[in-house]
């Protein structure tokens, strides 16, 4: 998760209140993947599994999170926010 933290582009960085919050958020994306894979630094072609919680009516990834501004926890797809959290301007 630390090595994720210095990838993140500047718009998570602004989104989320506090580097503790972006961290959270990275620390349950860790923990739905195996230890040996990296969806962020890891090889581009190797497919990373997730293990975590899946929505009850697609089953995709999905992590629960407060997002700013809000008060209630809200269910969010994984690979929204990895795009979110990591992608560069031109892919966001």
């Amino acid at each position: 998760v630390r090595e994720w933290e210095q990838y993140a582009h500047p718009r998570a960085r602004e989104f989320f209140a506090t580097p503790e919050v972006l961290r959270e958020v990275l620390m349950q994306l860790a923990k739905g993947i195996d230890r040996n894979d990296d969806p962020v630094l890891g090889p581009e072609k190797k497919d990373v599994y997730w293990y975590g919680d899946v929505t009850k009516e697609d089953l995709q990834a999905a992590i629960r999170m407060v997002k700013p501004g809000e008060t209630e926890e809200s269910v969010t797809y994984v690979n929204r926010v990895l795009a979110f959290i990591f992608a560069t301007d031109e892919s966001f």
